[in-house]
């Protein structure tokens, strides 16, 4: 599943786990998109793709959405300016 250690760094063991996903292009799973049920309340959905064409390379993005309209954004391939807040 795509970044259940992330996940559950920062938001605790989830309660519960729901996942799909598909093979396109290879004979293994290229696509997996997961939802976290967190016992806080909280719900978390991470995406896993391995099926982006040869020359993309790694890149991770993220986004959280917290109480008093705080945000935080990070895209690894925005280099020194990756995480905004």
């Amino acid at each position: 599943m795509p970044d259940t250690d992330f996940v559950q760094h920062c938001f605790n063991r989830p309660k519960s786990v729901f996942s799909s996903d598909f093979s396109k292009v290879s004979s293994a799973v290229d696509h997996v998109v997961a939802h976290y049920q967190i016992a806080s309340g909280v719900c978390v959905t991470a995406e896993g793709n391995w099926a982006m064409t040869h020359g993309f390379g790694f890149n991770m993005v993220y986004n959280a959405v917290f109480e008093a309209a705080a945000t935080v954004d990070y895209d690894l391939s925005r280099g020194e300016e990756s995480l905004k807040l």
